[in-house]
């Protein structure tokens, strides 16, 4: 079977350690041990699958969680800095209420793509 045999059957919409478990062999293939009650893909559909799309999806998938790291260090960045003031103005509460907000929804949206 071939190496990437794990990938194709995530691609695919198995789950690994639910639907399938996958050992790497010496020779440089992988040997699945079928888990799932649903029949295994045949041999040939896992050789022909084509892994185009799902890289580019996986690599999106990578982007993002960079973006929303770089978000989150932002925001924890400026609630630090308003936790920091001693006495806030009124207007510096109202402006964090906004911030707050738009971060919430952020992480909302952010879960939505992820989940």
């Amino acid at each position: 079977m071939r190496k990437d045999s794990a990938t194709v059957l995530l691609a695919m919409g198995y789950v690994i350690d639910r639907d399938f478990v996958a050992h790497g062999l010496d020779d440089g293939t992988t040997r699945v041990d079928w888990l799932s009650e649903q029949p295994m893909p045949a041999e040939t559909d896992i050789d022909a699958y084509d892994l185009t799309a799902y890289n580019a999806e996986q690599a999106a998938i990578v982007t993002d969680k960079s973006d929303i790291k770089t978000q989150a260090d932002t925001a924890i960045a400026a609630n630090d800095t308003y936790l920091a003031l001693q006495s806030p103005t009124t207007a510096e509460s109202i402006a964090q209420v906004r911030r707050l907000t738009q971060q919430n929804d952020r992480v909302i949206k952010a879960l939505r793509r992820i989940v």
